[in-house]
């Protein structure tokens, strides 16, 4: 039976311009031990033709009406079979052929649950410019004020199911923020320095806002620093710009 180490989750709504150069980019991955579930939300146009064009058996094609993206990328958490979850946008690609082979090495006998990377940006979006690569490491502190893209993460599976970690569908926006917080309040991130995936602008993440942002100092208080880390922390910097 086959048993995939990476479980790639696209969600998917009349897709069909790009959801093809998408999967294209997962297919022509030099690392093959993968699954890829299209999460379709009954799609009225061609999208479901396009992904069939390629008669790829670690094609998994979920065609139901969903709650929208972030139900949709539940559905996937409870489908996948891999050991790392990683969702990428229907209008998103894979950086170049070797990521998921980096990742892998990166992954391979370590002992950790929630790995990221960057992503580049294709067109403007109200957090980064054309052409930016977003957005480097992120300190628990930072990730207070700032989420991590999330088509740059990864996710160990039974961290998530065992820990009941789903996207919270009461934020369309800011879910994925919501999630990475509930998770880094659980265990530690790896940071690796690659490009994981090119954002494309124009999704909901751009377009729409939620009340997520301003909950985030209720919810996540036990997050934020003390004043006397703040106050450690201001000297331990003035201590090194003094020895520099």
């Amino acid at each position: 039976m086959f048993s995939p180490f990476f479980s790639i989750i696209i969600p998917c709504f009349n897709s069909e311009k790009t959801v093809y150069r998408c999967v294209k980019s997962v297919i022509n991955q030099s690392f093959s031990n993968y699954e890829i579930l299209i999460i379709d939300s009954k799609s009225s146009d061609n999208t479901l033709i396009e992904v069939r064009r390629f008669n790829d058996f670690r094609i998994k094609i979920h065609s139901h009406l969903d709650l929208g993206v972030y139900d949709a990328m539940n559905k996937g958490i409870n489908l996948a079979r891999g050991q790392w979850i990683y969702f990428l946008g229907s209008d998103d690609v894979i950086y170049s052929e070797h990521v998921f082979q980096n990742i892998y090495r990166y992954i391979y006998n370590e002992n950790f649950s929630v790995i990221y990377g960057n992503v580049k940006v294709f067109g403007d979006v109200g957090w980064a410019k054309d052409g930016d690569i977003y957005a480097g490491k992120f300190s628990k502190n930072r990730m207070l004020f700032k989420s991590i893209c999330h088509q740059s993460i990864l996710y160990k599976r039974d961290f998530l199911i065992l820990n009941n970690l789903f996207f919270d569908l009461r934020y369309p926006v800011s879910a994925d923020w919501h999630l990475n917080l509930r998770c880094r309040r659980l265990t530690k991130f790896k940071y690796v320095n690659l490009i994981i995936a090119v954002f494309t602008a124009g999704g909901i993440s751009t377009l729409k806002r939620d009340t997520f942002p301003e909950q985030i100092k209720t919810e996540f208080a036990d997050l934020f620093p003390s004043r006397g880390e703040v106050i450690l922390n201001k000297i331990f910097k003035l201590i090194i710009r003094i020895f520099k």
